[in-house]
Parts: structure tokens; sequence; C-alpha cells
């Protein structure tokens, strides 16, 4: 593993003498991070989920009133857009 031509040191560390195995991707309460505490793979994700149902609703868009349209953006892709977007931006 290299970052920015450097080789990363691999760690032990242990709690309550077991050691903790160490991952490039790590999914914690529905969030992606990686290795070097980076969420783009999280946002990448996302995005494509929220992407895909967008396409979904435009397809709908002239078979459904405007009131269950908004219900769905709502609870199907905001739902995904918002979710952990505090952590994001820290």
């Amino acid at each position: 593993m290299k970052r920015k031509g450097k080789e990363s040191e691999m760690m032990d560390i242990k709690v309550d003498n077991e050691n903790i195995e160490q991952t490039a991707l790590l999914k914690l309460l529905g969030v992606n991070i990686d290795q070097h505490l980076n969420f783009s793979d999280h946002i990448k994700h996302i995005s494509m989920k929220a992407s895909q149902k967008v396409a979904v609703l435009s397809r709908l868009r002239n078979l459904i009133l405007e009131k269950p349209k908004l219900q769905l953006f709502n609870s199907s892709i905001l739902l995904h857009l918002t979710c952990c977007s505090l952590v994001w931006h820290c």
C-alpha cells in the first residue's frame, strides 16, 4: 500500500491481547470508510443508488400525480442523499 510515494507501515494493534486486522475498506453503520478515512467510495455508491432511483421516477413522471412523486422522492432518493451527510463534511 503506497501513499504519496511512501510505503505505509502495517501497524499491529491489539485490544485485550487480540490482534485487530487492518482492512482497505470498512462499512460501519452504513458508511463506507477506506484506510485513509476517505468517504469517496461511499459517496460514489450513494450517488449511483440515487441516480438509478431518479431514472425510475423520471419514467413515472406522466403516470403518477405530483404529491405521490414527491413522497417517493423524499422517502427513497432524498433519504440516501442526506443520510450521514454531516460525516462527509467534517
